[in-house]
């Protein structure tokens, strides 16, 4: 295999992790710091939320939002930092 060609392979796989490191990650868990039901616990999955008080759903990363769909919570959030934001509810990251 030809330098060049070894280089050029090489860009290609670079670029590709980078461009996946782009997007913003929210996955982890959180505690609720304000809102109706203060100091529970959110964990976000792989497309996935759950409270620890049983209401869960899906989620999507759409910019610096979060949107979150599930049968007793749903709703957008704004992503601050390392913490999620509206004008309900705050979940700060652990």
């Amino acid at each position: 295999m030809k330098v060049a060609s070894r280089l050029k392979i090489s860009a290609v796989l670079l670029t590709s992790l980078l461009l996946a490191a782009c997007g913003k990650s929210v996955e982890g868990t959180y505690t609720v710091a304000s809102g109706p039901v203060k100091g529970v616990k959110l964990t976000l999955g792989k497309e996935k939320f759950s409270f620890e008080t049983g209401a869960s759903g899906t989620y999507e990363v759409s910019g610096d939002n979060v949107i979150f769909t599930g049968m007793t919570f749903n709703g957008t959030m704004h992503i601050e930092g390392k913490n999620l934001v509206n004008d309900k509810w705050r979940f700060e990251r652990d």
